[in-house]
């Protein structure tokens, strides 16, 4: 009997921290130009940044900060490839402070930066 309640639990946690995943995607598609901060999304989400970190992080081995950095990245990538914007105005559109700030971002995060991606030199 005790392993069937474990297992129940073990599949409430699963579940529970899948839909704090969506949650937090959903999210991050409708906020990501304004906020790249973990307590955003957690008090949008009516929990501790603390209880967000530690769900996100059992469920997919990745940090709630690593999953806000690659999804702004694989936005400007989206935007370096398949729009005729600019750098500038990339940065502009997801508010950085500058383009400058935006390459540092961009580069710590790829290894690239906006130049070299959109170039295709890598």
């Amino acid at each position: 009997v005790m392993d069937k309640e474990r297992a129940m639990v073990s599949v409430g946690v699963k579940e529970r921290s899948s839909e704090y995943f969506e949650r937090l995607m959903a999210l991050l598609s409708e906020y990501y130009r304004e906020h790249r901060n973990v307590e955003f999304y957690a008090e949008k989400m009516n929990i501790s940044s603390k209880h967000l970190s530690r769900v996100i992080r059992s469920y997919t081995g990745k940090s709630v900060h690593q999953w806000i950095d690659e999804f702004v990245a694989l936005e400007i990538k989206n935007m370096l490839r398949h729009s005729k914007l600019s750098i500038q105005q990339i940065s502009n559109e997801l508010n950085f402070p500058n383009p400058s700030f935006m390459g540092q971002y961009f580069k710590r995060i790829t290894g690239l930066t906006p130049g070299e991606y959109k170039k295709g030199n890598f």
